[in-house]
């Protein structure tokens, strides 16, 4: 299990699709919580005889409390890449971090932020809430945690997490994407496929910043 979390299977290279041919840093990370999770299960009884049932009483409690099951709301919900990148939005000079979370049940994926929206309005004044804020682009769902704020949205099959201010110029990148040719993407740009052929194909994590910019 440790192995897997340190060394994951290689990502599909696919997830660059999403990443625009002039962002200025990326990261894609491979993750596989599935496996993750089966191999957790498999090693307790070796651990301790004890382990299972309480790991599952912790996960019952949790469910009990938040609403959250883990593995059907996180475990089998949540897709096996995550990307993280910078680029310029609608051609201006913002550039905030966008992080892309695939998800293989996007409806699931729904469904569980509308409950948790439910369950943790910012009346409920805990330290997570859930809230809207209407913007010239359209209304931005907003979760807190203590004093930092995300905005969020489930756009493409992908969970998307950026800067509140952002996300309706974000969106439209995200839909942009979901169309490019591969010279609209950054596989397109020079630089980084110079930088990328240094490497071997079967990557489980890149990170590539642009220096020259």
């Amino acid at each position: 299990g440790l192995v897997r979390l340190i060394a994951p299977e290689p990502f599909d290279p696919a997830a660059l699709r999403m990443i625009p041919n002039d962002a200025l840093d990326l990261a894609v990370r491979s993750l596989n919580l599935q496996a993750l999770f089966a191999d957790l299960e498999a090693a307790l009884p070796a651990i301790d005889p004890s382990f299972p049932a309480a790991f599952a009483q912790q996960l019952s409690a949790l469910r009990d409390d938040t609403g959250v099951d883990v593995q059907k709301d996180l475990v089998n919900t949540v897709g096996n890449v995550l990307v993280l990148y910078r680029a310029p939005q609608d051609g201006g000079d913002a550039m905030p971090p966008v992080l892309l979370v695939a998800l293989k049940n996007p409806r699931a994926a729904g469904d569980l932020l509308r409950r948790m929206e439910a369950k943790w309005p910012p009346s409920a004044g805990g330290i997570v809430a859930f809230d809207t804020v209407h913007l010239p682009g359209g209304i931005v769902h907003v979760i807190r945690v203590g004093s930092a704020r995300w905005a969020y949205a489930i756009a493409q099959d992908q969970l998307v997490l950026t800067e509140e201010s952002s996300m309706p110029a974000v969106l439209r990148q995200v839909e942009a994407q979901s169309r490019a040719t591969p010279t609209g993407t950054i596989t397109g740009s020079p630089a980084f496929a110079t930088a990328r052929a240094e490497f071997p194909s079967d990557l489980f994590t890149l990170t590539y910043t642009d220096s020259r910019r």
